[in-house]
């Protein structure tokens, strides 16, 4: 069975804590069986957009860990952030389901009471009118639902 003592538990803790402000990455310990542990690690959306790969992931919690756990064997379940495709959707997105599907800036107006200004705020490439994740997942909604 692995042990550790306070002090140890309270370093590593304080390295996970750093990992989680500087990069959005988590910790969960899911299982503990002689010399081995598991440990599911997940990196969220952050502000310093510094994501690590699946093996970058392992690799930063084996290091981690392993200078607490120098005998045992870590096995890391690694969760990369994945940036969700709403957040993609930028003004060229938009303009371009608009001429595939056939829809004037007119009938969004229309249809949804956005008002001209705000419409066109958000497909002019002359504005830097910036588009909030409500408006990409409202875009994203309005073309789904014309297919």
């Amino acid at each position: 069975m692995v042990y550790l003592e306070t002090e140890q538990i309270d370093a590593l803790d304080a390295g996970g804590l750093q990992y989680k402000r500087h990069s959005g990455i988590e910790f969960k310990i899911t299982e503990v069986q002689d010399n081995s542990i598991t440990i599911k690690t997940v990196q969220k959306k952050h502000l310093s957009e510094n994501y690590l790969s699946q093996k970058e992931l392992a690799d930063r919690t084996k290091s981690l860990f392993g200078r607490f756990l120098p005998n045992s064997t870590i096995h890391v379940h690694a969760t990369p952030y994945e940036e969700h495709h709403i957040s993609k959707i930028d003004r060229n997105w938009v303009n371009k389901q608009m001429m595939e599907l056939g829809i004037k800036a007119k009938e969004i107006e229309r249809e949804t009471g956005i008002i001209k200004t705000s419409l066109s705020a958000w497909l002019s490439d002359t504005t830097a009118k910036p588009m909030s994740q409500i408006t990409k997942a409202f875009f994203y909604y309005y073309f789904l639902s014309k297919r």
